[in-house]
Order: structure tokens, then C-alpha cells, then sequence
């Protein structure tokens, strides 16, 4: 999975959001993303670029394939064998229209602004 957080913290006494490292809670799935001061629009700018780059590491993430695959080999003394070999594809489909910001904070030194984007999942 793609990840757009790149910033790290310039002060280790500060401590990141609890959901930076980890964005998912049970029965979402969730990004977290950073956009750094713009020079001109000032917060809401800010914000807005927090937001797309959350909406688009969300787009990709919109298709999630599970799979998962199970091979089975035995033989016997007589040296017969059976092979066994099964698959299971399942995809479901993020509705990014559903997709709220939960949480946003601002790095008090770099005034990076760290927002957190959560879609339900299907």
C-alpha cells in the first residue's frame, strides 16, 4: 500500500498524532496525509491540499482485491499423488463520496498540517 506521509517530526519532544502511523480503525479505512505551508492562500489552502492528497492515496486504494490461495500435495508409499489447488478473488469498492476528514492537527515548529480522512468500509 502506497503511502504519502512524508514529514517527520523536527522535534522529537513532540509527539505526532496517535493515527499518523496508524489511520484504520475498525470499519474504515483511513489515510493520513501532510501538506506543508502554501505560499499563498494560507490555512484553507492548506487544508485543500491535505484533503486532495488524502482523496487521491484514498482513489488508490479504491479497489481492494483480496486473495487468497491454497495448494494442497500428498503422496503415499505407492507413490501416487493428489494435488489440490484452490482460489478465492474477492473485490469490494471504497465509496469515496463517503470519505469525512476526522481529524487534522498542525506541527506547532514546521506548520506542516497532518489531517486524517476515514470512508466507511463496504
Amino acid at each position: 500500500m502506497s503511502n504519502s506521509r512524508t514529514s517527520v517530526s523536527l522535534d522529537t519532544s513532540i509527539q505526532l498524532p496517535h493515527w499518523y502511523h496508524n489511520p484504520n480503525i475498525p470499519g474504515y479505512v483511513g489515510v493520513s496525509t501532510i501538506a506543508p505551508p502554501q505560499s499563498f492562500g494560507g490555512i484553507k489552502a492548506q487544508q485543500r491540499v491535505a484533503e486532495l492528497k488524502a482523496q487521491a492515496e484514498l482513489g488508490r486504494m479504491k479497489q481492494l482485491l483480496v486473495q487468497s490461495e491454497t495448494h494442497l500435495q500428498q503422496s503415499n508409499q505407492q507413490q501416487s499423488r493428489m494435488d489440490t489447488h484452490s482460489r478465492l478473488s474477492s473485490a469490494t469498492t471504497l465509496d469515496l463520496s463517503r470519505a469525512v476528514i476526522r481529524e487534522q492537527w498542525q506541527h506547532p515548529l514546521s506548520g506542516d498540517l497532518y489531517i486524517w480522512m476515514l470512508v466507511p468500509k463496504p
